[in-house]
């Protein structure tokens, strides 16, 4: 069998193993896991993200308001005579 013809039955087969044998589903997802997260993962980092945004715009907020009352002690006057 040539490679091409392994990869076309692999590819046809697959699924239907995946299916129906849990070692082989098994064995596909632990090789997978290294390169990919699994679907709890994912799950559990997509519901951080509106946290972590909410928490840096607060931040963000916080550090304006603070620079912005900063800087309105701070400003110095320059004249420049030609």
């Amino acid at each position: 069998m040539t490679q091409k013809e392994t990869k076309t039955t692999i590819i046809s087969e697959l699924p239907k193993l995946i299916e129906k044998d849990p070692d082989i589903r098994n064995y596909i997802i632990n090789i997978t896991r290294v390169r990919y997260a699994d679907k709890e993962t994912m799950d559990e980092r997509f519901d951080r993200i509106p946290d972590e945004l909410k928490g840096d715009q607060e931040e963000r907020s916080k550090r304006l308001k603070t620079e912005g009352s900063v800087a309105v002690f701070s400003r110095k006057s320059y004249s420049f005579h030609l």
